[in-house]
């Protein structure tokens, strides 16, 4: 099965390998109805079962053409952008806040199961929740070994309650936030707006000048999270998925 079968899509290996399933993505934000249905033709012919569609959100084109192909949306995609110019102050908070050491992974691992359950594998009904849950723990993971550019770790009384991950261009101008996680029965006490603070803190530290940060309209407490940290909206996709038979 080769990478990539066509300028308009490509097997996406990483998922594929994971969930077991033959997993294509479509590369282009924009697709008509004929090249769609020449997509799903090629993937079939290649043996894909499931077909993922971020489409552009302004593209009534390629919203109609994915309905009509019988794509399932899964999930409305936000994405934020923060100018690092306005650096924030530090929270004032009895957690302590730092970078992963070795031994935090089994606790950011809990973590991870069970604070992603909004993104759009959940609320596809073909992937195991169980694999979704490691999909999460298995981000976290490689993320503490050297696929991120810092994870920053929240702890309470000895407990590891938080983790962000954040990323950075080659050149550090660009940054991104990957996962932020905290634990169940912390939420809603202001972890996620310390431990965010201090992830533009560092990533102002590093000469970035913007941070973006992707999250799901249905989260509502992310969506309050990174707007109270200064970000605005700067993009909206829907997530489709199609699983050929």
């Amino acid at each position: 099965m080769s990478s990539t079968r066509s300028e308009l899509w490509q097997i996406h290996e990483w998922e594929t390998a994971f969930f077991g399933v033959a997993t294509a993505r479509i590369t282009v934000p924009r697709i008509n109805a004929a090249n769609l249905n020449r997509v799903l033709a090629e993937c079939q012919v290649c043996g894909v079962r499931v077909v993922h569609y971020l489409a552009d959100a302004n593209d009534d084109e390629s919203i109609r053409a994915a309905e009509q192909a019988g794509f399932h949306l899964v999930d409305v995609r936000m994405t934020f952008e923060w100018n690092a110019s306005t650096v924030p102050a530090t929270t004032q908070t009895e957690l302590v806040v730092r970078t992963y050491r070795v031994g935090d992974l089994p606790g950011l691992e809990v973590i991870a199961r069970t604070s992603f359950g909004q993104t759009r594998y959940y609320y596809d009904r073909n992937y195991p929740r169980e694999r979704c849950n490691e999909l999460y723990a298995t981000w976290i993971a490689k993320s503490c070994q050297g696929d991120a550019a810092r994870v920053i770790v929240a702890e309470q009384d000895g407990t590891i309650v938080g983790f962000v991950t954040c990323q950075l261009s080659s050149d550090n101008t660009e940054g991104a936030i990957g996962l932020v996680g905290i634990s169940a029965e912390k939420r809603g006490m202001g972890i996620g707006r310390t431990i965010v603070t201090e992830a533009q803190r560092w990533f102002a530290t590093q000469g970035t000048r913007r941070v973006r940060v992707v999250t799901q309209t249905r989260n509502i407490a992310a969506l309050a999270l990174y707007q109270r940290c200064g970000f605005v909206t700067s993009d909206i996709g829907f997530w489709y998925h199609k699983w050929i038979v």
